[in-house]
Parts: C-alpha cells; structure tokens; sequence
C-alpha cells in the first residue's frame, strides 16, 4: 500500500471518528482492537489488515463505500500542501493542554514524514509517549522542558532537539504563557 495513502486512510478514520463525536477507545473498544493500534494507524504508523479496517469502520457507524470516497492516492510528487481551509488541529486523546495543528504528511519511498505545530497550554499534561519515528521539535516561542528517557532538556525559542521516539518522551511547559514547537516525524520502514 503507497505510505501516503496509509496516512491519508488514518487521517480519515480520525476525522470520522472526531466527527461521530467517538472517542479513541470506544472505537477501539467497538472493533476490538486495542486503543494503541488505533492510535497508530490514525497516525499513519500502522498498516491495519483488511479485516481490522473493516471493523474500524463499522465501528464508526458509517457506510463502507461512503468511508472511502475522497481518498484517492496523492503523486508522490506533491511537495506543495495549501490547505483550502486552514489547518487541522486535533488533540490527542490522553493529553491535556496538547494540542497538534496537522501542517503536512508526505511519504517517499523509504521514509513517511509528518509535520505539525505543537502548542503546549502551561499545566499540560500527559503520560510520556513513545513512536516508532525519529523526532525532530524547533521551538517557535516559550519554554518546555522536554523529558528524555529519565533526563531533561530545556528548550528555548530557535532550539532544536532530534531523537529516538522508541525513548519514552514528554515535554511539559511549567511557565504561564502557552510554548510552540514544530514537530516532525520521520518513519524509516525496517
């Protein structure tokens, strides 16, 4: 399956389920699989079975063909993304005060890229989190300290951090103003 199409097919069970006012666990719940792989196909990282999109689906309470319309593949080489109406911002669902505004997801032949800007609300909160991706983050404005596998790093506007994500990661903003990153990920197949 082409990589842009694996993430345009995750964006769209997203949006759906954020539509139908579902929660990722009861979509989850719903297609009995856990609320992880739902996670990460929303997000692009995971090619669900044909079975498991089937459930997911269904689990949205929405017509299989009608699911499937406007998800056409991308040419690959579609480097200019103008949104005809903004942006999309989401919030992940176990997190406080994190909110991701969806910029670009692009894949190329042996590597799957997505950008966002992420804003942190001062008294955020999440448990760390792990990927399957390489983490790119360039601070835009404010302060975070960014917790790294037990050690932390302060990151100021024009930082720059690149890791691991397979490190359990968390950037916690402890100031009163609201911090912006760009937040990139890069998902080398194995």
């Amino acid at each position: 399956m082409d990589g842009q199409l694996i993430v345009r097919l995750g964006r769209k069970i997203r949006e759906t389920r954020v539509r139908q006012q579902m929660k990722l666990h009861e979509v989850a719940e719903a297609a009995r699989i856990s609320k992880g792989l739902l996670s990460r196909i929303e997000n692009g990282r995971t090619v669900p079975s044909l079975s498991v999109l089937i459930l997911i689906i269904q689990a949205l309470r929405v017509p299989i063909q009608s699911f499937f319309e406007g998800i056409d593949a991308v040419p690959e080489a579609s480097w200019v993304h103008k949104p005809a109406s903004g942006y999309t911002t989401f919030r992940k669902e176990s997190s406080l005060g994190f909110f991701h505004e969806h910029i670009l997801s692009h894949t190329l032949p042996n590597v799957a890229m997505e950008a966002s800007i992420l804003t942190l609300e001062p008294g955020s909160a999440r448990k760390p989190a792990t990927t399957e991706a390489y983490e790119f983050r360039y601070m835009l404005r404010g302060e975070v300290q960014y917790q790294l596998n037990g050690d932390t790093v302060v990151l100021q506007e024009g930082d720059t951090l690149l890791f691991n994500g397979k490190m359990p990661h968390l950037p916690v903003n402890r100031t009163d103003k609201p911090a912006s990153m760009l937040a990139i990920q890069l998902l080398i197949p194995a």
